[in-house]
């Protein structure tokens, strides 16, 4: 499936219309432009998928109904949003873990807005992890906030405070990298790294890593 719109619709009816991940699943993938691009970029990709910070499952429910049909593994620190994620998409396998201690893979690898949660050693640590476990040939990629004096910065602070005390995710953020430590980290792993914007009509200082092998 290749039209966005009607794999959106496919992807929030994993969830029962009286469960807001419905609404959630049809209102992020409708705004935020990084669902699209991984589905685009991963559309031939027969490697396994690992979806580190996984959620509820949004990214995985998105890309099979765009027909991407390689295994998908996703794992989360929120046991709930595990149980939600295996209980709507039985095609795929999801686990309680952490982004540290990732489980053997060889293959794609996704990680969306998780890297804040981490310091700056534990963050070289993640991506030391992460470059272990792409496959040749397989891509690495990362959405994140880089730390700059940019309006959007700011505003995407404030939004890591309200989704803290809403209790969507219970977790602080601890703080955010810049590019040059992102670079810097990622030659240490013996990636290449390309960092474009991502953020598309939202006011989030939103930024796409593109990890490979070189």
């Amino acid at each position: 499936m290749t039209n966005f719109h009607e794999a959106r619709r496919v992807a929030a009816g994993h969830f029962p219309k009286t469960n807001s991940l419905y609404y959630y699943t049809h209102g992020k993938i409708a705004l935020d432009p990084v669902y699209p691009w991984v589905a685009k970029t991963l559309a031939n990709s027969k490697l396994p998928l690992l979806d580190v910070g996984c959620g509820a499952g949004t990214l995985a429910a998105f890309l099979r109904a765009c027909g991407h049909s390689a295994p998908i593994l996703g794992v989360d620190v929120d046991a709930k949003k595990i149980a939600q994620a295996s209980a709507a998409i039985p095609t795929c396998t999801f686990q309680v873990g952490d982004a540290l201690e990732l489980p053997a893979h060889c293959g794609d690898v996704v990680m969306l807005d998780v890297l804040h949660y981490f310091d700056e050693p534990r963050r070289a640590s993640v991506i030391q992890s992460i470059a272990s476990r792409l496959a040749p040939g397989g891509r690495g990629i990362l959405r994140l906030t880089l730390k700059d004096s940019s309006w959007r910065f700011a505003i995407t602070r404030f939004e890591e405070w309200f989704v803290r005390v809403s209790g969507w995710i219970p977790f602080r953020s601890v703080g955010f990298p810049s590019r040059e430590e992102i670079e810097s980290a990622a030659k240490d792993a013996g990636l290449l790294a390309r960092i474009s914007p991502m953020w598309g009509i939202t006011p989030f200082n939103s930024y796409l890593v593109e990890l490979e092998k070189p």
